[in-house]
Formats: C-alpha cells, sequence, structure tokens
C-alpha cells in the first residue's frame, strides 16, 4: 500500500498551526517543583505547584498579560497521593478486564486487510515535530500534516509473529480509506497478541473519568464543589445518557 493513498485523505490546511504556541515548562527546585503549561485559552498558562511547606499541590491559572492568579484546587498531598492510589487500582482492574481481556491472531488482521503502524518509534517521531530542552516542550513551528504522513510506515500484521514485544496501531483499509480500528501490543510476560478496540478504548476512557468524579467526591479538598462541577460538566456532555444520583 502506497503512503500517497493516505495523503490524499488528509486536509489541505496545517491542523498544527493552532497547537504552535502550546508549551510545557517544568521547574524542579527542590520544595517548589511545578509544572506550567498553557492551553488554547487566549493569554492563559495553568500551573501544577508543590509545596513542601504546606504540604499541598495547587492547581492555578494565571492571565499572562495581567498576571492576576485564580486557584483552581488546592489539595493536601496525603489525600492527593490517597487518591492516585485508589485510581491506580481502578486502572489495574481495567487493565486486566479490557486491555489484557481480548487474543487476537495475525492472520486474522491480515484476512481483514488491517495494516500496523509501529509506536515503538514514537521518540523518534516525537524528534520529528517537538522541540525539547531541560526544562521545556514546544511543537516546532510549521509542521505539515501531509509531510508527515508520507513518512508513516504501514506494516504487515505478520511482524508480529517475529516480535516479543511492541505496540501497534491498527488501519483497516477499505475503499481507499484507512479506519482506525485499535491497538495491537506485545508484552514479555505475557503470551500472545492482545488487541485493544476503539470501543473497548472508548470504554476505558469513560470509566476512569468516573472513577476520577468519585473518588474525588470521597475526599475533602479547596474548592472540591467548583472541582466536581466541572468534572460533571465534562462527563454530561461526552456521555449524555448517564444518570446521576445526587448525594443527600
Amino acid at each position: 500500500m502506497e503512503n500517497t493513498e493516505l495523503s490524499e485523505h488528509l486536509i489541505e490546511t496545517n491542523p498544527f498551526a493552532a497547537l504552535e504556541k502550546l508549551f510545557l515548562f517544568i521547574q524542579k527546585n527542590p520544595g517548589a517543583e511545578k509544572i506550567s503549561f498553557n492551553s488554547l485559552e487566549k493569554d492563559m498558562h495553568y500551573t501544577i505547584r508543590y509545596w513542601s511547606r504546606k504540604k499541598t499541590v495547587d492547581l492555578h491559572k494565571t492571565n499572562q498579560l495581567t498576571g492576576e492568579h485564580t486557584t483552581i484546587f488546592e489539595i493536601s498531598t496525603f489525600k492527593l497521593l490517597r487518591l492516585m492510589m485508589n485510581f491506580g487500582m481502578v486502572q489495574e482492574y481495567l487493565t486486566k478486564e479490557i486491555w489484557l481481556g481480548h487474543k487476537i491472531n495475525p492472520g486474522k488482521l491480515k484476512r481483514n486487510n488491517c495494516w500496523l503502524t509501529d509506536l515503538n518509534n514514537k521518540n523518534e517521531m516525537y524528534k520529528d515535530i517537538v522541540k525539547i530542552n531541560k526544562t521545556r516542550m514546544r511543537l516546532k513551528k510549521g509542521l505539515n500534516i501531509l509531510d508527515m504522513a508520507k513518512n508513516i510506515e504501514f506494516l504487515s500484521p505478520d511482524i508480529l509473529k517475529d516480535q516479543n514485544e511492541g505496540f501497534f496501531m491498527v488501519f483497516k483499509y477499505k475503499g481507499g480509506n484507512l479506519i482506525y480500528q485499535g491497538l495491537v501490543y506485545k508484552f514479555p510476560v505475557f503470551k500472545g497478541n492482545y488487541f485493544l478496540t476503539k470501543q473497548d478504548y472508548n470504554l476505558t476512557s469513560k470509566l476512569s473519568m468516573i472513577a476520577i468524579y468519585n473518588l474525588t467526591a470521597q475526599i475533602t479538598f479547596d474548592k472540591k464543589e467548583e472541582v466536581l462541577a466541572a468534572l460533571k460538566t465534562i462527563l454530561s456532555k461526552k456521555y449524555k445518557y448517564l444518570r446521576w444520583v445526587e448525594n443527600k
């Protein structure tokens, strides 16, 4: 399959144009570590900051024009650690039941005209699109998705037979189009090729977001109600059929 066929189905404009101003900054000062990043919201950036003196972690946003800070939430490191541990147990369960729940034979992928792209070389790919130094990460300017698409290598599922480990995206070639199907991965400690469909991936994302909401509701911290309201809004927009049971 010629890679130029993919280019014919991509948009002519540069989808990275709006993202080129995004950045990620990491400060590693002991006792005052922080991570700053901006979004598509004009003249605003966000910061996650750890205070060793207060033993808290806070998230706030800053107006880059006025310097005004707005705290989104602040939580003790102990409660945050407990939240992360509980969420980790949820992820462990989802990994076992969903991510490791389905195996697939390379022959079946081949019969369904599926092709793979290797995600193991992602570090090399990032070098082409991301500029990185010791503390800052930013998208390179002038990125063109059409040029990037021409460099994508599509592999036959037969490659899985010779791999002890790996991580691949799966596309089905049908009617002149490449249709994303999911992920295939292999681990040295597990036998077989595990297949995560895009539907299962979406299910994992949904259950993870619901878990974050429920676990967050069980602890107390500054601006908790505002955080829960924001999470509920996100969940309600993304999953409109969810039913909410309010605690009395």
